[in-house]
């Protein structure tokens, strides 16, 4: 009888879930998203405990979180405007919403110190009860002030102004510290030291250069690109132990007394 039981209530708990599929935390009605918006979901990575950590009015969902990575990752390579990589890194969360998107983007970018403070907040982003129950505006502000943050850090800008540029990245491991320099003597080159928690390995890429290092235990890896371009836009790659995905930054040389 028992066992008859179950059966009968798993069958009906299916049936409900089909009929009435849950909702992720920043939907109101069901939705549907590209097949490579729902698997970025449904990955876990030892990068988000950087994300965990963010200056917000509210936490963001994992699932939010871990797609707001992946998508930065795709775009920080990118020339597109600030404004047009806060629309792109969440419009496959909020789907069907290109004008809501494009006047927040306005807003985060004109009003970002503001609206992270939880004591002098907008009432965009006032949220006493959490993100999950803030309104679809809310949650958009809030997915694009994350990734703003998460752009910022995958930058990095060196100039002969401004020669040397550091960041830190906390994994699950351990922090991961990566100083980026560049020097013209004997000739012009760029260098990165990346200090690892545990093994791993770095990896510069590029349309004319690939060079990578790698190490067992925990420490330091270098690696030197000479003669970089200007303007060009690397991919300075970073594995640790336990990452099946690389954090994929952005390594440019500019020249400031351009333009």
């Amino acid at each position: 009888m028992q066992d008859r039981f179950q059966a009968l209530l798993k069958r009906r708990l299916q049936v409900e879930i089909e009929s009435r599929p849950p909702l992720f935390p920043w939907e109101t009605e069901i939705q549907e998203y590209p097949v490579e918006a729902l698997s970025s979901l449904g990955e876990s990575s030892v990068w988000l405990k950087q994300l965990q950590n963010l200056d917000l009015p509210a936490t963001l969902p994992e699932e939010v979180l871990t797609a707001l990575l992946q998508q930065c990752q795709a775009i920080a390579q990118s020339s597109l405007k600030q404004g047009v990589k806060l629309i792109r890194a969440v419009e496959q969360l909020f789907p069907e919403q290109p004008q809501t998107l494009d006047r927040i983007a306005g807003m985060v970018l004109a009003n970002a110190g503001a609206v992270r403070s939880t004591a002098t907040a907008p009432r965009l982003v006032q949220l006493a009860q959490g993100y999950e129950a803030a309104n679809p505006q809310q949650k958009i502000a809030l997915s694009m002030l994350a990734a703003q943050d998460i752009l910022n850090t995958l930058s990095l800008t060196v100039s002969a102004q401004q020669p040397q540029q550091s960041c830190q990245w906390l994994t699950e491991i351990g922090q991961v510290q990566i100083t980026v320099g560049y020097s013209t003597e004997p000739a012009a080159q760029l260098t990165v030291q990346a200090e690892l928690p545990c093994g791993g390995q770095i990896q510069i890429g590029g349309a004319d250069s690939d060079c990578s290092a790698q190490r067992s235990q925990a420490g330091s890896l270098n690696l030197t690109l000479a003669n970089p371009q200007i303007n060009q836009r690397y991919q300075l790659c970073v594995w640790v132990e336990a990452s099946e995905e690389p954090l994929v930054f952005s390594l440019q040389l500019i020249d400031e007394t351009a333009g």
